[in-house]
């Protein structure tokens, strides 16, 4: 069953033929220079949502602009990778007039934040959002070094679908459809925002097109704040197992998860009340651009590992890494040295680390057959587990 529109299906209809005529209305990128509120990168939200692709580097601070309008439900998420778990970012909202009107650094998975806000009456107009790092509290870069790439998922007025009242899809054959084949053409932001509610013993199931290699994320936001609501929600696959599955980790009790498609598929969110606890509630259900896979070692990004890799990676030794997924550290330590610079030469894609024949054969399989490949993977390991193992006693 199809949900009803918020917008109409005119209205609809022509956001999904803009999606189809051209691509770039799905997930924008930012455009760095936007260190401040005056040079903040202006978003424009499609079908009631919109996913920006981002990177945070250290002592950075990203500035985003969007327009809302009086009585707007407006939910904000920073998501990323490795669902958060040692990524600590924090988020501040600024009204028309710049003033501060909310802020978090933990309502989200793991440590990253995450906030919704009603807009008042007259308090409609341009808001901006900013994204920093730990420890710097007033929002200029000063004191934080947190450097990831990830996603700002942001949901707003009119949502692109409501539930049905009464609902009838309490089973995931009834699941009510965000469309089929290519998520943009019913969500061209690759965010679907949708307003549903539950009722005591309801549950609601919501049916999507996934595309393999993209990552879905998926939350839950209550829209009279939601302190004491606590629904579950849950990922399932074509055949109903379970994917995935979530109670707390959003803001208050409310939930939250991320999961990679390994495959083209029909997935189904399941979202499940907790006891007899009746309301209503904002599901975004975003799909974030398959993620490039960054190859060790490979310094100059053209998916091969040779003797202009190993120079490059020399040419830096005594300068820090750019962050955790560095190819130019492959131990991991955070620095660049010429312990770095060895070990990617046992990497090398052909014998003394000659330059792939034209055009560039992309590598598969890099380096050596014998123990020194599975010795780096193993000091790799070692040492990522180690620096994990370090952060959890700092924060703890």
């Amino acid at each position: 069953m199809l949900l009803r529109p918020a917008l109409g299906a005119a209205a609809l209809a022509l956001a999904a033929l803009l999606a189809a005529a051209s691509p770039a209305l799905a997930a924008v990128s930012e455009v760095e220079g936007n260190g401040s509120l005056a040079a903040a990168n202006a978003l424009t939200l499609a079908g009631g949502g919109l996913l920006v692709e981002a990177e945070l580097a250290a002592g950075d601070v990203d500035f985003y602009s969007f327009p809302v309008s009086d009585g707007d439900f407006v939910t904000l998420s920073v998501i990323e990778t490795a669902d958060g778990a040692f990524r600590d970012a924090q988020m501040r909202l600024y009204d028309d007039s710049d003033a501060v009107v909310a802020q978090d650094d933990d309502a989200g998975p793991g440590f990253l934040p995450a906030l919704r806000l009603r807009v008042p009456a007259g308090g409609g107009g341009t808001w901006k959002v900013a994204v920093t790092g730990f420890d710097d509290a007033n929002f200029d870069g000063v004191g934080h070094g947190e450097e990831f790439p990830y996603q700002l998922v942001i949901g707003a007025e009119p949502p692109a679908f409501s539930e049905p009242s009464p609902d009838n899809n309490g089973t995931q054959a009834l699941a009510d459809s965000l469309g089929s084949g290519d998520f943009e053409a019913t969500a061209p932001g690759s965010v679907a925002v949708i307003d549903g509610s539950l009722s005591d013993g309801d549950i609601d199931h919501f049916s999507f097109p996934v595309t393999v290699g993209r990552r879905l994320s998926v939350a839950i936001y209550a829209e009279d704040g939601g302190a004491f609501r606590d629904p579950t929600v849950s990922l399932l696959d074509d055949s109903a197992a379970e994917l995935a599955h979530d109670d707390d980790s959003g803001p208050g009790f409310l939930p939250a998860l991320s999961h990679e498609a390994p495959a083209n598929a029909t997935w189904t969110v399941r979202v499940t009340p907790f006891g007899p606890d009746a309301h209503a509630y904002r599901l975004i259900v975003a799909l974030a651009p398959a993620a490039t896979t960054v190859l060790v070692c490979d310094a100059n990004d053209d998916a091969f590992i040779d003797s202009r890799d190993v120079n490059l990676i020399f040419a830096a030794r005594g300068t820090p890494a750019s962050g955790p997924g560095d190819p130019r550290d492959p131990n991991a330590d955070g620095l660049i040295t010429v312990q770095d610079s060895f070990l990617c030469k046992l990497q090398c894609g052909n014998p003394q680390c000659a330059l792939p024949p034209a055009p560039v054969v992309h590598a598969t399989s890099c380096g050596l057959l014998g123990i020194e490949p599975l010795a780096l993977l193993a000091l790799i390991g070692w040492r990522r587990r180690s620096r994990l193992r370090n952060y959890r006693e700092e924060r703890s």
